[in-house]
């Protein structure tokens, strides 16, 4: 059933960003009604802990950095996990290395918990507009080195992809990368 409708559009081009992976989730998942996406969200996120905050736009519970919501889509499950703060006066994201590390561990943690050992493919986050504002090479070292830290202590799936969009290909060294883990 697709239920759609302006407001819900005009909310995603005014506070998520269409060009933002939250915004891709909205529009290519739930066909563009924010508001089936708010709800859902909603109900993965029961029972969480939450704090309320002055926020003048919904949501206005605020989820520690690492909260994860599943939600599923068809035969596969998306993992949608708090990484960054937001200014509650310009709802402007903005996250720091150290918020980014909690969250993927907060992430691996449900995947591993409720992933039952299928393949994951994990974007590139923090390369967008949550500001992270570090390298996408340094960056894609950080994910690497979390998986590694996360899956040493807890386990991983067997398969995991990291998911970088094509305009960091040309900033990324594979090569580089694998040189480091193979040294381990």
């Amino acid at each position: 059933m697709r239920r759609c409708c302006s407001d819900n559009r005009d909310q995603l081009s005014h506070v998520v960003s269409k060009e933002s992976l939250h915004g891709k989730i909205i529009e290519r998942i739930f066909n563009g009604d924010s508001s089936k996406f708010r709800r859902d969200v909603d109900i993965a996120l029961q029972g969480i802990p939450a704090k309320k905050t002055d926020r003048t736009i919904k949501p206005i519970l605020q989820y520690p950095i690492g909260t994860t919501a599943i939600i599923s889509n068809g035969p596969h499950r998306v993992f949608l996990v708090a990484m960054s703060r937001t200014d509650l006066t310009t709802a402007k994201a903005s996250s720091t290395v150290p918020l980014l590390w909690d969250a993927l561990k907060g992430a691996l943690h449900s995947v591993r918990n409720f992933g039952n050992g299928a393949p994951i493919s994990l974007p590139l986050i923090g390369n967008g507009r949550s500001s992270v504002n570090i390298e996408p090479q340094h960056l894609l070292r950080l994910i690497v080195l979390a998986l590694v830290d996360f899956g040493r202590n807890a386990g991983l799936p067997n398969q995991i992809n990291i998911i970088v969009p094509e305009a960091c290909f040309d900033l990324l060294d594979i090569r580089e990368i694998k040189r480091d883990w193979s040294k381990r």
